[in-house]
C-alpha cells in the first residue's frame, strides 16, 4: 500500500466520466435497506436492554432509553464492520491500479458507508427532539456534505475523503461501548478501563488519518488545480478542518467523562442528570445549571 496511490484520478478525464457517473449513481442504493436493517437491529436492542437491564435501562426516561440505545447499536454496528471496512478501504485506496480496485470492491464499501448515512441520520433526528446537541449536528451535516459533494460532482477526490473519515469512525468503538456500560451501571474501574483503551486507539487512529490526509490534500491539489477543481478542494478543507476540530475537542469531553469515574464516587447509572455523546457518536448537553462546572457539564452530557 502506497500513500502515493491516494491522489490518483483527483481529476476525472474522459475515459472515466461515464464509468464515474454510472457508481456514483449507486452510492445511496442501499440507504432504504440500510434503514430497515438498522430500525430493526435498534428495536431489537431496545428490548434486550429492558430484559436484561430493567433497573437501570428500564427504570430510565424514553428519552435516556433512545440515547443509550443509539450507543448500544453503534457498538454493534462499528465492531462487525470494523475489520470487513478496514479491508476495503485500503484496498480501494492504497491500490496500484485504484480504478480497478475501485469497481471491484466499491459495492461492499457503499453498502457500509450507507449504514452509518443511516445511523448519522437517525441519531441526528434524535437529537433534534431529545436533547439537542448542535456539535453533533454540525459534525453530522460536514459529513452529509462531503458524500452529497461526490455524488452530485461525481468526484474521486471526495469519495476517498469520504471513505477516510467514515473508516476512521468504526475505531471508536470502544468509546460507544464505553458510553454505553457507563449508563447501565458498570464500576468505575470497568468504565475507565474501556475508556483508556477507547481513547488509546481513538488517538492512535487520529494520528493514521492526519498522515493519510496531509498527502491526500497535497497531492490533489495539482491536479485539481489543473481542471479547475480548486473550488472542491477548498471546500473539502474547510469541512475536514471542521471535523478536525471536532475530534480534537472529544479529548476534552472524555477527559471530564474519566474524572468522574474515579475511585470513590458514587456509581453512574442513569440517576445523572444529563445523558448524551461526543463527535462520530458524541454530544454535549446544552441545558445546564449556570452553577455547574464546565467539566462537570461536559462529563455528564457524555
Amino acid at each position: 500500500m502506497k500513500l502515493g496511490s491516494l491522489a490518483t484520478y483527483a481529476c476525472e478525464g474522459n475515459e472515466v466520466i461515464s464509468l464515474a457517473g454510472r457508481m456514483f449513481a449507486t452510492i445511496y442504493a442501499w440507504v432504504p435497506t440500510a434503514a430497515a436493517i438498522i430500525g430493526l437491529l435498534f428495536g431489537l436492542l431496545h428490548r434486550l436492554l429492558l430484559r436484561t437491564r430493567s433497573r437501570t435501562y428500564g427504570g430510565s426516561s424514553l428519552e435516556q432509553q433512545l440515547v443509550t440505545a443509539t450507543h448500544a447499536l453503534f457498538t454493534v454496528l462499528y465492531a462487525i464492520q470494523i475489520v470487513p471496512y478496514t479491508i476495503l478501504v485500503c484496498r480501494i485506496l492504497f491500490a496500484d491500479d485504484f480504478l480497478q480496485s475501485l469497481i471491484r470492491w466499491y459495492q461492499g464499501a457503499f453498502v457500509i458507508l450507507d449504514s452509518h448515512l443511516v445511523l448519522y441520520a437517525f441519531e441526528g433526528a434524535l437529537r433534534v427532539v431529545a436533547r439537542p446537541n448542535w456539535l453533533l449536528l454540525l459534525h453530522h451535516v460536514c459529513f452529509f456534505g462531503i458524500t452529497a459533494t461526490g455524488f452530485f460532482a461525481r468526484s474521486f477526490f471526495v469519495l476517498k475523503l469520504g471513505l477516510i473519515f467514515d473508516c476512521m469512525a468504526t475505531y471508536e468503538v470502544l468509546l460507544f461501548a464505553t458510553l454505553m456500560a457507563r449508563r447501565l451501571g458498570a464500576s468505575h474501574a470497568a468504565v475507565r478501563a474501556m475508556l483508556a483503551a477507547g481513547i488509546f486507539i481513538y488517538a492512535a487512529t487520529r494520528v493514521l488519518q492526519l498522515v493519510v490526509l496531509i498527502p491526500f490534500f497535497k497531492g490533489s491539489y495539482g491536479q485539481l488545480a489543473g481542471c479547475g477543481g480548486l473550488g472542491v478542494w477548498s471546500a473539502m478543507l474547510v469541512l475536514t478542518s471542521i471535523l478536525l476540530i471536532i475530534q480534537a475537542y472529544t479529548f476534552r469531553i472524555y477527559a471530564g467523562v474519566w474524572r468522574r469515574h474515579a475511585p470513590g464516587l458514587p456509581a453512574s447509572g442513569f440517576s445523572s442528570a444529563r445523558l448524551g455523546h461526543t463527535t462520530e457518536g458524541s454530544s454535549i448537553s446544552l441545558s445546564h445549571k449556570p452553577s455547574d462546572s464546565a467539566e462537570s457539564v461536559l462529563s455528564d452530557s457524555v
